[in-house]
């Protein structure tokens, strides 16, 4: 009967003994809803699944996933490529290079330290070059010492020579001034012996022998004017020999000095290495007391690129993802003295793509760091990527970040960088179905 307790079937145990079976609690029915459904009256009526309140939630659920799938089927994602990198100002990095070889002797700059152009960096020493400096001066102050030595002695023996030539001028002019007076009386015994030989009281041969006389003594003093001359020849010839050899040794003197100058400056400008350009030292790539050979790299530079040009980050890609990059495409710049999570990216576009991938001579002339280099190479030849960063003076850093104003700090030249270059942008609807994408892609193309 209806509103009756409904009695619990028997079953038969192994001992033949009937006991009623007791359903789990939740299984059992209450009795006004057993009633109710047992009722005759009550069967032609429809039967009530679902409350009205739990419609109200089923339709928004319902309404969730339409609009996530029309989300899905509007909004885009964005396909990135990644690769390492570093920031450098615009004027890059410079090998700083040996002049000469020789034994590191001294560093005179840290890592870190900002220098000028032509600044001294490193000293070096080679023994070998400072010998032949030393024996290249000891000739140059040999070769001048003699010359000194050679410039007195001439001097005395010039005055000697010069008071030499004045007493024999001055005893030959005496002589032939004695001779000239001789040869005046002959001539003027010649003149009279000549009238009385006319009147016959002067024999023939004391005219002859007084003639003869004359033109002995015209004779000499012939000799003695040639005498007076070749005094002055002679003393000429003495003295320009004196300064021939005294020209010689003071051209000897000065090719010896020249020689020794020379090397001093080849030394002195092998022996140092300095900065080419204005700019911080990155590293230090030798040990003092070892030897480096002519043009060895010693040391990397950042040059100082000026305020208005500021940094540009450099980033390498892997050849088969760098060829998706292309000039314009937005970029992402993640500093390594900066989390990601906190302080955002460094907002950035693409400025120029190389079209072949580097080598490591091309990177060496980029970056100047070997391990550097080698761990870039490690994935294969990358591409190089530059990327311009955006700029902006309302931050502490003079840049653009996706996180507002970004971290309070400089960026450094030098800085290695993670980056990441929007190459695409594909549907999220993509992501579930990708024949989806083919299906955007007929569209587009229509």
């Amino acid at each position: 009967m209806a509103g009756s307790k409904p009695s619990l079937p028997r079953v038969r145990s192994k001992h033949f003994i009937t006991k009623p079976v007791r359903y789990p609690v939740q299984l059992r029915f209450r009795t006004q809803a057993l009633a109710k459904v047992s009722n005759p009256d009550q069967l032609d009526q429809a039967l009530q699944i679902i409350r009205p309140v739990h419609r109200l939630g089923y339709g928004f659920v319902l309404l969730v996933v339409l609009t996530a799938l029309l989300w899905s089927l509007i909004a885009t994602a964005p396909v990135k490529v990644h690769g390492p990198g570093v920031l450098l100002s615009a004027g890059g990095v410079r090998v700083l290079t040996t002049q000469g070889a020789g034994r590191l002797q001294q560093w005179l700059v840290d890592v870190g330290d900002r220098v000028k152009p032509g600044q001294q960096v490193a000293i070096l020493v080679n023994l070998d070059q400072l010998d032949a400096l030393n024996r290249a001066k000891a000739a140059a102050r040999e070769a001048r010492d003699l010359y000194e030595l050679l410039e007195k002695e001439f001097a005395v023996q010039d005055k000697a020579a010069e008071d030499l030539f004045r007493r024999s001028t001055q005893a030959t002019e005496a002589r032939i001034r004695s001779l000239q007076k001789l040869a005046a009386t002959l001539q003027r015994r010649k003149e009279g012996e000549a009238r009385l030989f006319k009147d016959g009281m002067v024999s023939g041969v004391e005219l002859y022998d007084t003639e003869s006389r004359l033109a002995d003594t015209d004779n000499e003093i012939a000799l003695a004017r040639n005498q007076l001359v070749q005094l002055s020849v002679d003393q000429q010839r003495e003295r320009d020999q004196r300064d021939q050899q005294l020209t010689d040794q003071r051209i000897k003197m000065m090719m010896l000095e020249r020689e020794a100058r020379d090397q001093h400056d080849e030394y002195e400008r092998a022996r140092v290495v300095t900065a080419t350009k204005a700019g911080t030292i990155a590293t230090l790539d030798v040990d003092i007391g070892n030897q480096v050979p002519l043009g060895q790299q010693v040391a990397t530079l950042i040059v100082e690129g000026s305020r208005k040009l500021g940094l540009e980050s450099f980033s390498y890609i892997t050849a088969s993802e760098g060829k998706k990059v292309e000039a314009g495409m937005e970029a992402q710049v993640s500093p390594s003295t900066v989390k990601p999570e906190l302080d955002g990216y460094l907002l950035g576009t693409v400025k120029r793509v190389s079209p072949l991938p580097e080598n490591r001579a091309s990177l060496m002339r980029r970056l100047g760091n070997a391990l550097l280099v080698d761990q870039l190479l490690k994935g294969g030849a990358p591409i190089e990527v530059l990327i311009e960063l955006r700029p902006d003076e309302t931050t502490p850093s003079g840049y653009a970040w996706t996180s507002g104003t970004g971290p309070d700090l400089q960026l450094q030249p030098g800085t290695l960088t993670e980056s990441a270059v929007v190459v695409d942008r594909i549907h999220l609807i993509s992501l579930l179905l990708p024949a989806m994408q083919y299906v955007y892609g007929w569209l587009e193309h229509r």
